[in-house]
């Protein structure tokens, strides 16, 4: 994959380096790990596509960087597209 510790954390690794946004399902929502800067505005409305589909209830948005990790928890998509729009790379 280019990347030595690839094998180590495969989401971490298409998120940090490959620009992906990983969804996966939790009780009564979703998670959504995302890089801050690191993603398109495309990407972003493909994320909007499946959760229109899903409806989650919940969304747990994990914004890592390699300062860190923040998180925030959105109860609706709207709030959350409005919080991960300006966080796209320009």
């Amino acid at each position: 994959m280019g990347y030595v510790d690839a094998h180590v954390d495969r989401v971490w690794f298409a998120v940090r380096e490959r620009g992906a946004i990983h969804i996966r399902s939790i009780e009564e929502g979703v998670r959504i790990t995302l890089r801050p800067r690191g993603f398109s505005l495309v990407a972003l409305a493909e994320v909007l596509q499946v959760l229109k589909d899903m409806a989650p209830a919940r969304i747990l948005l994990v914004m890592r960087s390699d300062a860190g990790t923040d998180i925030e928890f959105f109860t609706s998509v709207g709030a959350f597209i409005d919080r991960a729009a300006p966080l796209a790379a320009v």
